[in-house]
């Protein structure tokens, strides 16, 4: 599995996704494709097998995504959120714990 992973929550993220995956060798999730799942269990669910994460949407989803996940700032995965023109990235979690 990579060490970045890419988290869209519309399709129309896709092709921003896809060039960010082709350019950083990333994963792309997209659980918008499986409308019956709930997207934070799935999210938390593969939170920690990355290193890095980009997330495509707005800042205040992205928090609630996160909200119980991060453990420590040691080995917590590095975590930011990018709109999807491509135009502002916040960095939320800093991940010491990503190389």
């Amino acid at each position: 599995m990579s060490h970045t992973a890419i988290w869209t929550v519309r399709a129309s993220a896709l092709p921003l996704a896809q060039q960010l995956a082709r350019a950083l060798d990333a994963t792309v999730y997209q659980p918008w494709q499986q409308p019956d799942d709930n997207a934070r269990q799935q999210f938390a669910a593969v939170f920690h097998q990355h290193r890095q994460w980009i997330l495509l949407m707005a800042s205040g989803i992205a928090v609630r995504y996160l909200d119980g996940l991060p453990h420590s700032k040691l080995t917590d995965p590095a975590v930011v959120v990018l709109d999807e023109a491509a135009r502002f990235a916040i960095p939320l979690l800093s991940g010491r714990g990503a190389r």
